[in-house]
């Protein structure tokens, strides 16, 4: 009876685990429509956007106004994309958000934190001659089981070294993306065996 009861306790800990590092809602599966902006050397936003904190610490809000900056400023770049049941239940994971970022950026240390049910922040340390160098800050939100937003702030070094920052040895970077699912049905794209959510 004793090791039934140990067993049934252990089970119990290991699923609030799991579920403590899940994101919900889960993503639907289906065809998504992804939109990505990048945006340099916006010293002024940025500044506006951290003013009452440092970046390690910026606001869902405060991530919301750089993100809506970056989408009235910057072009998008489109994918669409299509994510299987298995992948759709998979996203909502801490582990496997943590592999999806790190292939995106693959030069950057990243930690990533469940701040509540549907978001979490990463933050990093990027290392690189070309590219990213310094602290990354981001916040990723599950605004629904249809909507997924994603905003990344960092320096990147090459940018400074072309000319695009004279002020300062750094030029500022930020990356914001939004997911929308759009249909059940992939029509001719194919699932890909990685994601760029």
């Amino acid at each position: 009876m004793k090791r039934t009861i140990c067993g049934f306790m252990l089970l119990i800990a290991v699923t609030l685990s799991a579920q403590a590092e899940r994101l919900t809602p889960t993503p639907e599966a289906g065809l998504w429509r992804s939109e990505s902006r990048i945006l340099t050397n916006h010293e002024q936003a940025l500044r506006a956007a951290s003013e009452a904190q440092p970046l390690s610490e910026l606001s869902t809000t405060a991530y919301r106004t750089l993100m809506d900056i970056a989408i009235s400023e910057a072009a998008p770049e489109i994918v669409m994309e299509c994510i299987a049941a298995n992948q759709a239940a998979e996203l909502g994971h801490l582990f496997n958000l943590q592999r999806i970022i790190q292939r995106k950026l693959p030069e950057c240390d990243l930690n990533l934190q469940k701040v509540d049910r549907s978001s979490i922040r990463v933050m990093g340390n990027c290392r690189a001659r070309q590219g990213l160098n310094g602290a990354l800050h981001g916040y990723v939100e599950f605004i629904s089981s249809h909507e997924i937003h994603a905003s990344f702030l960092g320096s990147d070094q090459s940018l400074a070294r072309s000319g695009a920052s004279s002020k300062s040895t750094q030029a500022n970077v930020q990356r914001h993306e939004v997911h929308r699912w759009t249909s059940p049905d992939c029509g001719q794209v194919q699932p890909s065996e990685t994601l760029s959510f």
